[in-house]
């Protein structure tokens, strides 16, 4: 701290002199243009934080250089000293005098220079223990205390009329105490830096001993006696509040000088929290609203400094103004463009991205075979109906849906030969759906099973990944979310029947392809949604089509009202699925929940919003699954993977990144799956739900990235390794 409290004092007095409106920024109007937001007590003028109390004084006494005694402390011993030691003299001069004009007793004589000499004794050792030791100086202000109230003592007492009542012997001498009273307050205040509550200490228990000694040793009580303690009472008032003001002012100075020294070490600190290290991505609204939030704390924390009541003002004006622009633009539609702008994503990476998660360009650079229906090599029906679908051993296993993460669909399927159809006979009873949608448990199974069905186009296919059990999958896994975190109190169960459809439908239909090798070979599926969303588009109109069938219509009670919501939470939750607005989906859930923190499932947009973002961990849910569990999710996916890349060859197209056998490496691509996309969905979502059992799915999923990406180091080892041993 290069600044003194003397020095910033005349600084601002000079600010003041300068200011176009000077009745506005004078310093020393405390009331007008001073605010008590400083965190001292108002009574006693003391720092509720003892660490920074203790730097006041530390500011005041000691040089934050040398480490010795400061400059302004030094100045107030300087003149201290002179007026204690010159009125010292000028008493004991005075008192030799007249015990040599033998005006006052030996006795008078002896109190005098014992007095004098005690307190020049005392006062010199104090500065010599002050100027040797630093111990000393912080508690300096207690032991001159203790000086000032021997000094007072000695000049109540020393009173010739007062001694000679007290003493008994005849003086008519005259020796100026109540001068020396008066002269030697102001010294007092220098030497405690006007510190309030020790001159109050001091000064009121002396003032009414001057007025008891006064009152009992005066033989008369007379006009003169009465003028002089009214005079002394009142200069001894008029000092204390003029202490008060000072320390106050001084308390002022210090507390903004160090609030402002301290912007220079808070750099780091305040400097704006834009991109979350975990995440490459973010919308144009989100960087806008994390630059207004960074502003607001800068204008919070200027404000805080700022001691002008019409500044701070405008800072909260401006502040406000802010926070408008930044609701505002939180509203906006998500509907932009997003770039990955980070250096650090591997370029493959970067490409399957490009290809699969962000709204990019699909058009082929050249003409194309238009395909036919495509039937994906090795597809065979394998799904057998097993009459026994609720056996003991079925039901047991089955209840543990929503209560266990790892809940194994595999071993679920291998028992019936089915998956959705036995959930959809569980779950008729667990959730009571008979009274809630009053339909029969025949209309619900049907829809259900014929959603299952190999039969035709409007159900789900054999592929390698996409299939009903991968729908099933997504079921329990959003069950689990539900029944482990505050949705389950938050959302009623015409929402929780909604995301069973959704969650069950999301993918019916799936030809094992992707919306880009869609577009790119300008299937019919592409041709009919116009290339938007494609396979999204047509899982939501498979979903509508059967239940709009008289015997699988088991919404067919609903009035028009809830029929309205239901469709709508339906087609938004499937429909934010598109991996190609993945990223606008995230960042506007990042933005809502974390950045704006303002996302209420009271509302129905915002309830769509959670629902929509749920589906979307659950459709990735097997990267946060147990490793078995996950690494036989993956096989399947790149398997499905594998076979577009096969069919895009085959038709002359460029092979999708990681969809090529030949030379895909597998284990680099789950790293860079689970880095970009996964663990950032996960992480705000953990976020948001605050559910310690939801928070382990997000730690399995890291420890999957751990696995991947140590498999992938291995790797990249052996190749090299195997290189080498070529090379010899």
């Amino acid at each position: 701290m290069n600044r003194s409290i003397s020095k910033m004092y005349d600084e601002d007095q000079e600010l003041s002199d300068q200011a176009k409106h000077p009745s506005e920024y004078s310093i020393l109007k405390h009331d007008k243009n001073e605010i008590p937001f400083i965190p001292v007590d108002p009574n006693l003028l003391f720092f509720h934080d003892k660490t920074m109390q203790n730097r006041y004084f530390e500011i005041l006494y000691i040089s934050q250089t040398t480490n010795t005694i400061s400059k302004e402390f030094r100045y107030n011993l300087l003149s201290f000293y002179i007026y204690l030691t010159g009125f010292m003299l000028i008493a004991l001069g005075i008192v030799i005098s007249l015990f040599e004009d033998q005006k006052i007793s030996v006795n008078q004589l002896v109190f005098h220079l014992s007095s004098i000499f005690s307190i020049l004794f005392y006062s010199y050792f104090l500065l010599f223990c002050i100027l040797k030791s630093i111990r000393i100086v912080r508690i300096n202000r207690v032991l001159y205390m203790l000086l000032g109230f021997l000094t007072y003592l000695y000049m109540i007492f020393g009173a010739i009329h007062v001694l000679s009542s007290f003493t008994g012997d005849t003086s008519t001498g005259y020796i100026p105490m109540t001068a020396g009273i008066i002269g030697f307050t102001y010294s007092y205040r220098r030497i405690l830096f006007d510190s309030y509550r020790h001159l109050v200490l001091t000064l009121i228990p002396i003032l009414i001993i001057y007025l008891s000694i006064n009152l009992i040793y005066s033989e008369t009580l007379t006009y003169n006696t009465i003028g002089e303690f009214a005079a002394i009472a009142l200069f001894v008032i008029t000092q204390i509040i003029e202490t008060h003001v000072v320390e106050n002012r001084t308390i002022q100075l210090f507390y903004r000088m160090e609030r402002e020294q301290d912007t220079f070490f808070d750099d780091e600190i305040h400097k704006p929290n834009v991109e979350n290290e975990n995440s490459y991505f973010h919308s144009v609204i989100e960087l806008i609203i994390n630059k207004c939030d960074f502003i607001i704390k800068e204008i919070k924390y200027a404000a805080s400094i700022v001691i002008y009541k019409d500044v701070k003002t405008r800072l909260k004006n401006v502040q406000n103004e802010i926070n408008v622009i930044r609701n505002k633009v939180s509203k906006l539609d998500y509907i932009e463009t997003f770039e990955i702008t980070s250096q650090d994503i591997d370029e493959e990476d970067r490409e399957f991205i490009s290809q699969n998660y962000l709204n990019v360009s699909s058009l082929p650079n050249k003409s194309y075979p238009i395909t036919k229906d495509i039937n994906v090599e090795g597809q065979k029906t394998s799904f057998i109906f097993n009459s026994k679908l609720l056996i003991k051993e079925v039901v047991d296993h089955i209840s543990k849906v929503g209560y266990e993460w790892n809940f194994n669909v595999f071993y679920l399927n291998e028992m019936t030969g089915r998956s959705i159809s036995v959930f959809a006979v569980y779950l008729f009873k667990k959730l009571s759906i008979e009274d809630i949608l009053y339909c029969s448990e025949q209309e619900f199974f049907n829809y259900f099973d014929s959603l299952e069905k190999v039969n035709n186009m409007q159900t789900y296919k054999v592929n390698p990944y996409h299939n009903a059990l991968h729908a099933a999958e997504v079921f329990a896994s959003i069950y689990y979310f539900i029944n482990n975190s505050e949705l389950l109190k938050s959302i009623n169960k015409l929402d929780t029947i909604c995301t069973l459809i959704a969650s069950f439908g999301h993918d019916v239909g799936h030809p094992g392809l992707t919306n880009r090798y869609l577009i790119q070979s300008r299937d019919k599926i592409a041709i009919q949604y116009n290339d938007i969303s494609v396979l999204e588009n047509m899982h939501c109109s498979i979903i509508f089509t059967l239940l709009s069938l008289g015997n699988t219509n088991f919404l067919s009670h609903l009035s028009d009202e809830d029929w309205v919501i239901c469709r709508k939470v339906i087609l938004t939750m499937v429909l934010d699925t598109d991996l190609s607005r993945h990223f606008e989906v995230f960042t506007k859930f990042r933005t809502r929940s974390s950045v704006m923190n303002d996302l209420s499932i009271e509302k129905i947009d915002d309830k769509i919003l959670i629902l929509s973002t749920a589906l979307k961990c659950a459709d990735i849910g097997h990267s946060a699954k147990s490793q078995e569990i996950h690494k036989r999710w993956t096989s399947m996916v790149m398997e499905e993977f594998f076979n577009q890349g096969d069919l895009e060859k085959k038709l002359g197209l460029p092979v999708s990144m990681y969809c090529d056998r030949n030379n895909t490496d597998i284990p680099k691509s789950q790293v860079g799956f689970l880095r970009n996309i996964c663990i950032p969905l996960y992480e705000i979502w953990c976020s948001f739900l605050k559910s310690h059992p939801v928070d382990q799915c997000l730690g399995q999923l890291r420890e999957n990235y751990q696995y991947w990406d140590q498999s992938m180091k291995t790797r990249m080892f052996t190749q090299v390794k195997r290189l080498q041993d070529e090379s010899l």
